[in-house]
C-alpha cells in the first residue's frame, strides 16, 4: 500500500538532475578536445561513461513514474501520455537534427555522409549507429521506454507480466548467460530507466532510513568509478559501476525530498533546462571550440582554460534555447492540445433550443 508522501516536491532530485547533464557535457566537452587535440584531461577522452547519463536514465524512470503512477489502468491517460512525451522530445529534438545537418554543409569538417535510412531513423529516434547528433545516442532508449510505460498505463495487468520477463531476459543476456538476438532491446541502457521505476515504487511504498549514508556511499561510488575509468583496478564495465551508485544517490535524495526543501532558483533552473541542455549542448560545444580555433584562443588561453570557458558559454546557451525554444514550443503545443481535446469532449449544441 503507497505511503502518505505529503509535500513530496522531489526538489533535490530535480536538482541532481541538472548536475546529471552537466557531468554529461563535461565528458563531451573532454571526448571533443581529446579527438581534435589530443588533449586527455584526467584521462577522460577515453572514459566510456562519466556516470552522468546512468543517472540520467534511472532519474527518467523515477520521475515519469512518480507523475503518473496514479493514472496506471485508468481511460485516456495512456494517450494523454504518449502526447504529452511526443511533444517534450520531438519538436527541440528535430530543429537541432536540422541545425547540425546544416552546419554539416556550411563546415567542410564537420561534413559526413549520412544515408536515408540513417536520417530517417535518426528523425524518428529509432535504433541507429550513426545518430545525427551524436549525443543524443540515449534517446531511442527513453522512447523504447516510453512505449513500454504507456502500455503499462493502458493495460497494467497484461503489461506487467512482460516487463518482468523483459528485465529478466535484460540481465541474463547482460551477464553472457544467454546470447543476444538484439541488443537494443535488450540493452542495459533501457533496463536502468525501468530500474530508475522500480526505486520509485520502492520510495513510494516503503518507509527509509539513512539517506545522508546512501547518498554518501553514491558520491563515494562515483569517485570509485571515475578512478577506475582511470586505472582499471576493477573488471566491471563502466555502466554497470555507476548505474549501481546511482541508485544510492537517487533513493538517498528522494527520501530527503518528502520534507519540503528549498533550493536555489538557479539550480533548480538547470534541472528545467536539462532536456534542452541535453539535446543542444553538442552544437554549442562544436560551435564554440571551432569559433576558439580559428581565432587562436585555444592557444591564448591554454587547453584547460578553453575547456572551461566553452563549458560556461555552452551551458549559458542552451539555457536560452531554453527560455526561448523549448518553453515556448511546449506551451504552444500543449495548449493546442488542450482545445483540440476541449472540442472533442463539447457535444454540438446547433439545433437544440
Amino acid at each position: 500500500m503507497e505511503r502518505q508522501q505529503k509535500g513530496m516536491r522531489l526538489s533535490y532530485v530535480h536538482l541532481s538532475r541538472g548536475v546529471a547533464i552537466i557531468l554529461i557535457v563535461i565528458g563531451h566537452l573532454n571526448l571533443l578536445f581529446f579527438n581534435q587535440f589530443s588533449y586527455n584531461w584526467f584521462g577522460m577522452g577515453r572514459w566510456e561513461r562519466t556516470g552522468g547519463v546512468d543517472y540520467f536514465f534511472l532519474i527518467t524512470g523515477f520521475m515519469i513514474y512518480y507523475v503518473y503512477h496514479k493514472d496506471l489502468g485508468v481511460k485516456g491517460k495512456a494517450k494523454e501520455f504518449f502526447i504529452k512525451r511526443m511533444i517534450k522530445i520531438y519538436p527541440l529534438y528535430w530543429i537541432f537534427t536540422i541545425i547540425t545537418l546544416l552546419l554539416m554543409v556550411t563546415i567542410p569538417m564537420w561534413y559526413n555522409n549520412y544515408s536515408f535510412e540513417v536520417l530517417l531513423k535518426s528523425l524518428l529516434l529509432l535504433p541507429t549507429d550513426p545518430i545525427i547528433i551524436p549525443e543524443a545516442w540515449s534517446l531511442p532508449h527513453i522512447m523504447f521506454f516510453y512505449i513500454m510505460f504507456g502500455c503499462l498505463l493502458f493495460s497494467p495487468k497484461i503489461i506487467k507480466p512482460f516487463i518482468a520477463i523483459w528485465a529478466i531476459a535484460t540481465i541474463f543476456i547482460g551477464l553472457n548467460i544467454i546470447p543476444s538476438q538484439g541488443y537494443f532491446l535488450f540493452s542495459f541502457s533501457s533496463l536502468e530507466v525501468f530500474i530508475g521505476m522500480l526505486l520509485c515504487y520502492v520510495v513510494l511504498h516503503f518507509k527509509l532510513k539513512y539517506s545522508t549514508f546512501m547518498i554518501v556511499i553514491g558520491i563515494i561510488g562515483f569517485v570509485i568509478g571515475w578512478l577506475n575509468n582511470v586505472y582499471g583496478f576493477i573488471p566491471v564495465p563502466e555502466p554497470f559501476i555507476f548505474a549501481l551508485f546511482s541508485m544510492f544517490i537517487l533513493v538517498g535524495l528522494a527520501v530527503k525530498d518528502e520534507k519540503e526543501r528549498k533550493i536555489p532558483k538557479v539550480l533548480s533552473f538547470l534541472g528545467d533546462a536539462s532536456y534542452s541542455i541535453y539535446i543542444s549542448h553538442s552544437v554549442f560545444l562544436q560551435l564554440y571550440t571551432y569559433v576558439f580555433y580559428e581565432l587562436n584562443l585555444i592557444y591564448l588561453f591554454g587547453y584547460f582554460l578553453s575547456m572551461c570557458i566553452i563549458l560556461i558559454f555552452t551551458i549559458t546557451s542552451s539555457s536560452i534555447v531554453y527560455i526561448f525554444m523549448e518553453k515556448p514550443i511546449s506551451k504552444k503545443l500543449k495548449k493546442l492540445f488542450a482545445q483540440e481535446n476541449s472540442k472533442k469532449k463539447t457535444p454540438n449544441s446547433k439545433g437544440i433550443a
